[in-house]
């Protein structure tokens, strides 16, 4: 079945984004505005991690309470005190300049449970597959718009035991078997560039993102895929008002040049294995769950440590602005200088693995820190010595999780990582 559209608008009222449906308003998110954040060519490095304390009841930590406030509209599940913490050791390095295996860039990353590592690489247009300790065994089809074939190898996902591949160079979503014989393909839409641009996993399903007629405009929607081909949608939450300024420069050339605000609001959004929207601000620690009618059936709410921005920080991430000022000190730009704010947004990136649990990245003043949840919002266990996932959906399997970026020589690696158990 097909969920029909349902049209949804965010405004801000009293500091809070109010979500807006035909039948009632309701509070998707505290905070006050969403901006989407562009995804660089320059990705960082895949990590693998064991997370075999994640698997299971939690053994919380004493200090960590689950409280569950009903008195709303809909439950809100709270995680008080400190969780459990696992600490990580690293394992395998893949890839980096001069290693065995080089990549021109690296925009998905997908874990088999054998230990296999399947690399998309748009740069060299090319999917490759290693094994548990970072040989290269094979590649996954070739370039062509033939069948098994892709131009744009974007995005990797499972689809039961077949491989999905995003490739909106050939407008499709290829699959393969587990042995990488070409099966079946699907046509989509010739979109790329966001991040929100991505086969988001939720096994053994998956969704992506496309675009459809919205009156005189378009909407942005999930639309899920099971081996049968497309099936749900859910429509992408469109924010109305309250968006973190950027600046649209137009220059003496004619040419226009866009920047984003450093450190200002995100929004994060992501479907759920349970046919949900899952949408957050990442100025706020407060994830709403809606369902396809539009109404948010849960919510999960935490408390962090506010991570300040040093000077440093604020004059590396102004560095495009400023060279461009100087560069073009006659461009016309609609607002003046980007407004520094106090601390980093808590929130950085959502993902779910293989088993449904919800991994939120936090920024925090020690650096980056994942929670991990449960379905029903419980809180289980935080994960830290991990990289920032940079944007990049992360894969999980088995106790296994991957992360994509650069190594100190801004060469695209491969980074395993091992989880270490509490009583080890």
């Amino acid at each position: 079945m097909v969920v029909q559209p349902w049209v949804a608008e965010l405004t801000v009222e009293g500091g809070r984004a109010v979500l807006h449906n035909q039948r009632r308003s309701f509070y998707a998110a505290k905070g006050i505005s969403f901006l989407m954040r562009p995804v660089t060519h320059r990705i960082p490095f895949l990590a693998v991690l064991v997370i075999g304390a994640c698997r299971g009841p939690s053994d919380r930590a004493s200090g960590l309470r689950i409280s569950t406030d009903s008195s709303d509209r809909y439950p809100v599940v709270r995680s008080l005190g400190v969780a459990p913490t696992r600490s990580t050791q690293p394992l395998v390095v893949i890839g980096g300049t001069g290693g065995p295996a080089e990549f021109g860039s690296i925009r998905s990353v997908l874990l088999a449970g054998d230990g296999s590592v399947y690399v998309a690489d748009p740069s060299y247009r090319v999917v490759s597959i290693f094994d548990s300790a970072g040989r290269l065994v094979r590649q996954l089809g070739r370039e062509g718009a033939g069948p098994g074939e892709y131009r744009d190898p974007y995005s990797l996902a499972w689809l039961g035991q077949g491989i999905a591949l995003l490739d909106p160079g050939n407008s499709r979503i290829g699959l393969y078997d587990s042995a990488g014989h070409w099966t079946k393909s699907w046509i989509v839409q010739r979109i790329s560039g966001s991040q929100f641009i991505r086969l988001y996993r939720t096994p053994p399903t998956f969704w992506s993102y496309g675009l459809r007629p919205a009156g005189a405009q378009q909407e942005g929607i999930f639309i899920q895929y099971t081996r049968a081909g497309p099936t749900d949608t859910l429509t992408f939450i469109r924010p109305s008002t309250g968006l973190a300024k950027g600046r649209v420069c137009h220059r003496p050339d004619k040419g226009i040049t866009f920047f984003s605000a450093p450190f200002g609001p995100v929004l994060l959004e992501i479907p759920t294995p349970g046919a949900r929207r899952a949408p957050a601000l990442s100025t706020s620690y407060r994830i709403a769950f809606v369902n396809a009618q539009g109404d948010t059936i849960r919510a999960i709410e935490r408390q962090v440590p506010p991570a300040p921005i040093s000077d440093e920080e604020w004059e590396e991430a102004n560095a495009d602005w400023i060279k461009f000022r100087k560069d073009w000190p006659t461009a016309s730009c609609d607002h003046g200088e980007f407004e520094r704010p106090e601390f980093k947004p808590p929130l950085a990136f959502l993902f779910y693995d293989d088993i449904g649990q919800l991994w939120v990245e936090l920024t925090t003043p020690e650096g980056p820190r994942y929670d991990v949840f449960d379905s029903e919002g419980r809180l289980l266990v935080s994960v830290t010595g991990l990289p920032s996932t940079e944007g990049v959906d992360p894969s999980v399997a088995g106790h296994r999780i991957a992360f994509v970026g650069r190594d100190s020589a801004d060469a695209p690696v491969v980074r395993i990582f091992r989880v270490v158990p509490e009583h080890e």
